[in-house]
C-alpha cells in the first residue's frame, strides 16, 4: 500500500469505488471557509447497519456546531466516505487522508476495519477517533475510541445477571475480531472474585460466513444455561436468532452493543427471544438519567435525532460523543491545530460531559469512559424503543 503515491490513493479514496455522504446542514453563524473532517464509515457491507446511523448523527452534529459559530466562524463538515466493511480499503482510505496531512479524522466504525488502520496511524496521526468501542489504543497514541472498553460492557452486564439470579452461563461467539474479544473478556471476568457464583457451562464458536450454527444451539441447549451471551454483530446474529427460534429454545440472551440497532431489529420480529438484552450505554438512558450535564447532553441528542424522524440507538450514539470532543477540541485550539495539539487536549480532558457520561482521558485509556457508563436495555417491538432495564454500572432498576 505504501507503494503507492499520494495521488493514486486519493483518486481511490474518492473514485466512484466508494459512497461519498454529503451531509447538508444550516451553517448559521459559521460562515467562514468550511472546515473539513475527513469520516471513514461503513455504509455498506456487514457493518452497514451502523455506519449509516453514524451518518445521520454527524449530519446532526454538523448542524448544531454550525449553527452555533462552527469552528471559530468556519462551518464544520464531515466529509464522509464507505470502506464497504473492507479493513483493506479502510487502509486505502486512511493512507489518502495521511497524505492531505489531514489534523483529525472520524472512524473507522467497525472493529476489523478500526484494527486495520492502527499501525499506520498510531504514532504519527492524524489523530483517529475510532466510532467501535472494540480496540484497545496505546496511551499517548494518536488513536481514541468510543464508549467503554469491552471488558466494561462485560463487567456490567455480569453485573446485571447477578441481579436476575442468572448463574450458569453459555457463550455463543464468531471467529472474528468482534467474537474473539467478546470471548476473551467474559472469560477475564469470570475469574474475578465477585463473579465466583457465576458459570460458564458452554462455550461455542461459529465463523461468520457459516450458513448454520445448529450444533453449537444443540449443544447449548444440554447445558440448560440460565441466560445465552452471543457475541457477533450484524448478518451473523441474525443467523444465531433464527436458528435458536427454529430450536424453540426459550433463554434469555444477552448480546453487544452493536446489535442494538432498530433497522436491524425490525427484521428479526419474527424470530426474536421472549428476552432479548443488550449491553449498551447510557446514551439511551435518558428517561433514567437524572438532571444535570449529561440529561442535558441527551436532550440535545434526542431532540436532534426526533428532528430527523428516527429512533435512537447505538449506531447513532457511537459517533456523537466522539464528534463532539473533536469539535470541543477545534474549538479550543483553533483551525490551524496540529494533530499533536489535538491528541495532547483530547488526553488532558476532563469533566466533559457528553451523552455518555462525564469524559475524563487522564487515565491513558484513550476512550474516558468506565464501567459506571454501561447500561443493559431490552428492545421492544411493539414499540420499537430501547428500554433500559439497568442503572449506569449494570444494577437492576427496580421496575424492569
Amino acid at each position: 500500500m505504501r507503494h503507492f503515491c499520494n495521488m493514486t490513493i486519493r483518486a481511490l479514496a474518492f473514485s466512484a469505488l466508494f459512497t461519498i455522504v454529503t451531509a447538508t446542514a444550516s451553517l448559521g453563524a459559521a460562515n467562514g471557509p468550511p472546515y473539513n473532517i475527513p469520516v471513514i464509515l461503513s455504509l455498506t457491507g456487514a457493518g452497514a447497519f451502523i455506519g449509516h446511523s453514524d451518518a445521520v448523527a454527524l449530519g446532526a452534529v454538523e448542524e448544531l456546531t454550525n449553527k452555533s459559530g462552527g469552528i471559530r466562524g468556519r462551518p464544520v463538515h464531515f466529509e464522509i466516505v464507505d470502506d464497504q466493511s473492507n479493513p483493506a480499503l479502510a487502509v486505502q482510505l486512511t493512507s489518502g487522508f495521511i497524505g492531505q496531512h489531514v489534523a483529525v479524522m472520524l472512524g473507522p466504525s467497525g472493529s476489523g476495519t478500526c484494527s486495520a488502520i492502527l499501525p499506520i496511524v498510531n504514532k504519527a496521526g492524524p489523530v483517529t477517533y475510532c466510532v467501535s468501542p472494540s480496540i484497545h489504543p496505546a496511551p499517548n497514541s494518536f488513536i481514541f475510541s468510543t464508549s467503554m472498553a469491552v471488558r466494561d460492557s462485560v463487567g456490567g452486564a455480569l453485573v446485571y445477571f447477578h441481579t436476575r439470579g442468572w448463574h450458569k452461563i453459555a457463550l455463543l461467539t464468531s471467529t472474528d475480531a468482534t467474537g474473539q474479544e467478546g470471548e476473551d473478556n467474559v472469560k477475564a471476568a469470570l475469574l474475578r472474585p465477585e463473579n465466583r457464583d457465576l458459570t460458564l457451562v458452554d462455550n461455542e464458536h461459529f465463523n461468520v460466513t457459516d450458513l448454520s450454527v445448529s450444533a453449537q444451539i444443540a449443544r447449548i441447549q444440554a447445558s440448560a444455561p440460565d441466560v445465552l451471551i452471543a457475541w457477533t454483530t450484524g448478518t451473523p446474529f441474525g443467523l444465531v436468532l433464527k436458528q435458536l427460534s427454529q430450536s424453540g429454545m426459550d433463554v434469555p440472551v444477552l448480546s453487544n452493543s452493536g446489535n442494538a440497532i432498530t433497522a436491524q431489529m425490525e427484521q428479526y420480529t419474527d424470530i426474536m427471544p421472549k428476552q432479548l438484552y443488550f449491553s449498551s450505554m447510557v446514551g439511551l438512558g435518558v428517561s433514567v438519567v437524572r438532571p444535570g450535564p449529561i440529561h442535558n447532553a441527551l436532550t440535545q441528542f434526542d431532540s436532534a435525532l426526533k428532528a430527523r424522524d428516527v429512533t435512537v440507538d447505538n449506531g447513532y450514539i457511537f459517533a456523537w460523543d466522539p464528534a463532539m470532543i473533536l469539535i470541543d477540541a477545534l474549538r479550543h485550539i483553533g483551525p490551524d491545530a496540529s494533530a499533536v495539539q489535538v491528541r495532547d487536549y483530547i488526553e488532558g480532558l476532563h469533566g466533559f460531559a457528553g451523552i455518555n457520561g462525564i469524559y475524563d482521558f487522564r487515565d491513558g485509556s484513550q476512550r474516558g469512559l468506565g464501567i459506571n457508563t454501561e447500561m443493559v436495555v431490552r428492545y421492544d417491538p411493539a414499540t420499537k424503543r430501547w428500554i433500559p432495564v439497568t442503572r449506569p454500572g449494570g444494577q437492576k432498576l427496580a421496575t424492569r
